[in-house]
Formats: structure tokens, C-alpha cells, sequence
């Protein structure tokens, strides 16, 4: 190896840009090379992004659609893909999920690294809806050749119009030799729902409210399990076993793990593919789209944690919602347990009563202490806080806090707001405690300590 010297240009692979001058004879090869340049750098900041959502590309499945054959609406939006292809959808549209599509040649378009044939769905199961960009070409311009003294002899297309398609990257669920871990629960679960499903009517028709109360409690636990495999939450708290290994004497980054960083290894997700909604089609139709276990908000290196773990916080509060909305009357309010229809809890969640959920129900058989009261200036702090933390196996002994929002619940007793507006929080026991009681600060009705007694300083 050759040493090189100090201020001495090293251009092994660097990017090559066409190089302009007067008299020079330009031909399409040349700007194409200042295309392939520009794209050069792009890729090279995309790396450094990784893929992610600047804003918009909500997806949701259209209540007028099939059940046969699913619809989804998918939002407006950008996104950045590894290859720093900006994404850009400029109006909602609605996606068929079932049907074929066929492959565009390598040489109709701009993107031809990022081809890749529609996934035609014969096969039941998980899949991952992706946003990934395509080009065509758009109207008509007289060509001449060197030597035709510009006389046009033919045409061309004018414009390379950038745009993007979707396409499903099939979610297979592995074996794991440890019947215990997330992966095997998760492959078992998606077995036996496979029969129990078919063995129910279509959508359309009367459900036997026993048989379709449990497919519906396994369906949640499939959701919680199959997303956090995609956040690697298992593999987050075994690395805690030796954190040595895991390289945090070194800058090594935000831990990356779990299904979707397996799927860019294996080349199952591609760098020009950025995950929108993980989607579970039966053969009864599709039964949840879970945005959340895939999605990614855009974020630099320092908050890529943090933005994981918002992540994890918006997926359980989002399945929670969607769960007690489809249960119509299968199952009462009160019988939704953590324990029952979830593998993990985010180190903070929000128990919403207005969306039907019974607090105290939920929590049922986790050790908690309170309810405790904490300042509405501090509950930002503690969501932001918490996004730090490991979620946490449901069957864990470890504590939870419970808390009230002190100017939240002193609205409810004045009636300025509704009860069911009352904000409850599950906290995980790791957080800091931040009930401390402060002089000139606390209100005896809505303090952590009895009447009477002082207030620390």
C-alpha cells in the first residue's frame, strides 16, 4: 500500500462529474454522467439519512373496499429513501393490494436499480407495504444526429418525470430453536390464526361471538409480537447481558436490529424502498395495518434512538385504539388486559379513556404504585425521557408508575372537561421518579403526600 502525503488529492472512486469547457462536443453520455454525479451524491447523503418519513404517507384501508380484495388510501407525503431519492406523493390515492402488475423494463425510466416486479398476494400472511420511486417519460421532442446539419429526423421524449409506486415485501416468520422467544410465540400464534380465521364467515356475515372475541385477542398479540420484531425490542434486552459486545465503548450508533434491519441485510428491503404500514392479509380480508412497526419519522444520528422509541410509544397507542374500535360487542371494555392482548409495553403509554379503555382493567396484574400526580410542564419531559427506554416483556414483576396530570384532573373535578378526558399514564418503574413534592409548588389536593405535612425544599 502506497503512503500518501499530506494535501495530496485521493480520487480512487470518487464521483466523476463531466467536465465542461468551451469547444468541447457534448453528446447525451455526458450529461448523463451529470445526472449519474448528482445521483452519486444523493446516495451518499441517503446513507447517511437512512431511510424515513419527512411527512404525510398515512396509510389506511379503505371501509368501502372488498374484503376480497383490499383497498388501501394512502396520504400525500415524502420520504428519503438510502439512496437519497426524495419520494414525493402530491395527492391522496387509493392502492388495490391484490392484483399484477408487471415489471417496467430497466430502460423505460430513470430508476432502473430500483425495479422490482408487484408481489401478486396468493399467499396469506404478513407483508411489508413499501413506497419506492419510478419515472416515465412525458412528452415529444424533434431529434437530430451528428452529420444531419440540424434537420430533425426523428423524435424523443422530453421529459423524465420522477414519481413513486408501491410494492409488498413478504414478511416469512422464521423458526427459532427457543420456544419461549418472541419469534416462536409469534410464528405459533400466526398458525394457529391461519385455521382459525378460515374457519369463521366472511366480514360481511353474523360472527360467532366466542370463536371471533379469540381470533380477535390473538390478532392484537400477533400485532404486538410481529412489531416488535420489527423493533428488535428482544434483542434490545438481551444485548444488555453484554453490553461489551454490543460496542458501546466505541461510536458504533443507534443499536439496529430486529426484522427490518435482517430484511435490508438479506436484500428483502432494498436501499431504494422505504417501509410504510405492515399489512395482515387473511383469507378473510386484511385484519390490521400497523404504520408504526415500520415507520420512521426523518432524524439525525443523535435522535435516532429517541425517534425509535417514539415509534414504539405511537404503535401500541395506535393498536390500542384500532382494537377497542374494531371490538364492537365481542368483548367488553373491561376485559382488555396488557397481559391478554399484548408481548411488550413501551416505557410510556398513555391509557386513554375515550377510546373505551378501562384503566384499572388494563392494568390488571401489573405491580403499580399510584396513581401519583405530576405538572403538566413536566409531561413532555417524561415522553421525551422515556422514548430512551427499553420497552418491557408484559409478564415482567417489575413496577410501573402511575400518573395523573395534576392541571388534567383538576379540569375533570371543576367540569371543565369531560371524564373521559381524564389522562392516566403507565410509566415504566426505570423512569426517574418526579413526584417529588416542592414548596410553593405543590396543591394539597393534587400532591403525592397527606394534608398537613411539609413539602420538601
Amino acid at each position: 500500500m502506497s503512503v500518501t502525503e499530506l494535501l495530496e488529492p485521493v480520487l480512487t472512486g470518487g464521483v466523476r462529474n463531466a467536465h465542461f469547457f468551451n469547444g468541447r462536443v457534448l453528446t447525451a453520455e455526458d450529461l448523463r454522467a451529470l445526472q449519474l454525479a448528482v445521483a452519486s451524491r444523493q446516495e451518499q447523503l441517503g446513507q447517511a439519512i437512512g431511510d424515513c418519513i419527512v411527512t404525510g404517507f398515512e396509510v389506511s384501508l379503505d371501509p368501502t373496499s372488498e374484503w376480497n380484495r383490499p383497498v388501501v388510501t394512502i396520504r400525500k407525503g415524502l420520504a428519503i429513501n438510502r439512496r437519497g431519492d426524495p419520494l414525493a406523493l402530491t395527492g391522496d390515492i387509493q392502492v388495490a393490494l391484490v392484483g399484477e402488475g408487471a415489471a417496467r423494463a430497466a430502460t423505460e425510466g430513470e430508476f432502473a436499480a430500483c425495479d422490482q416486479a408487484t408481489v401478486t398476494l396468493t399467499n396469506l400472511g404478513l407483508y411489508i407495504l413499501v413506497v419506492l420511486p419510478a419515472s416515465g417519460f412525458e412528452g415529444r421532442v424533434p431529434m437530430t444526429t451528428v452529420g444531419m446539419e440540424g434537420i430533425s429526423g426523428s423524435c424523443g421524449s422530453k421529459y423524465a418525470v420522477s414519481g413513486v409506486r408501491f410494492r409488498l415485501v413478504r414478511v416469512a416468520l422464521g423458526s427459532d430453536p427457543d420456544p419461549q422467544s418472541l419469534a416462536s410465540r409469534v410464528t405459533k400464534l400466526a398458525t394457529e390464526l391461519e385455521t382459525q380465521i378460515g374457519q369463521l364467515p366472511p366480514p360481511n356475515q353474523p360472527q360467532p361471538t366466542v370463536a371471533a372475541a379469540e381470533v380477535l385477542r390473538k390478532i392484537s398479540l400477533l400485532r404486538s409480537g410481529i412489531a416488535h420484531l420489527c423493533f428488535g425490542s428482544e434483542e434490545r434486552l438481551k444485548a444488555t447481558d453484554d453490553p461489551l459486545a454490543r460496542g458501546i465503548t466505541r461510536n458504533s450508533g443507534p443499536f439496529t436490529s430486529g426484522l427490518l434491519g435482517e430484511f435490508r441485510v438479506s436484500g428483502a428491503l432494498t436501499g431504494c424502498d422505504v417501509p410504510l404500514a405492515l399489512v395482515y392479509w387473511t383469507s378473510k380480508g386484511v385484519r390490521f395495518i400497523d404504520q408504526w412497526a415500520v415507520r420512521r419519522r426523518l432524524a439525525n444520528e443523535s435522535e435516532l434512538e429517541a425517534a425509535a422509541g417514539l415509534a414504539v410509544r405511537l404503535q401500541a397507542q395506535r393498536q390500542l385504539a384500532d382494537l377497542l374500535a374494531g371490538s364492537s360487542l365481542l368483548v367488553a371494555p373491561g376485559s382488555f388486559t396488557a397481559r391478554d392482548y399484548l408481548f411488550f409495553l413501551p416505557s410510556v403509554l398513555v391509557l386513554d379513556p375515550s377510546i373505551g379503555l378501562d384503566p384499572l382493567a388494563f392494568t390488571s396484574g401489573l405491580v403499580t404504585r399510584g396513581p401519583l400526580f405530576i405538572e403538566g410542564t413536566q409531561l413532555e419531559q417524561l415522553l421525551a425521557q422515556a422514548a430512551l427506554y427499553h420497552s418491557s416483556r408484559v409478564e415482567t414483576e417489575e413496577f410501573w408508575w402511575m400518573y395523573h396530570v395534576r392541571e388534567n384532573a383538576q379540569a375533570v373535578d371543576a367540569g371543565r372537561i369531560v371524564a373521559s378526558h381524564r389522562c392516566q399514564l403507565l410509566v415504566s418503574g426505570h423512569l426517574p421518579d418526579i413526584t417529588v413534592c416542592r414548596f410553593d409548588l405543590a396543591r394539597a389536593e393534587y400532591s403525592n403526600i397527606a394534608i398537613g405535612m411539609a413539602c420538601a425544599s
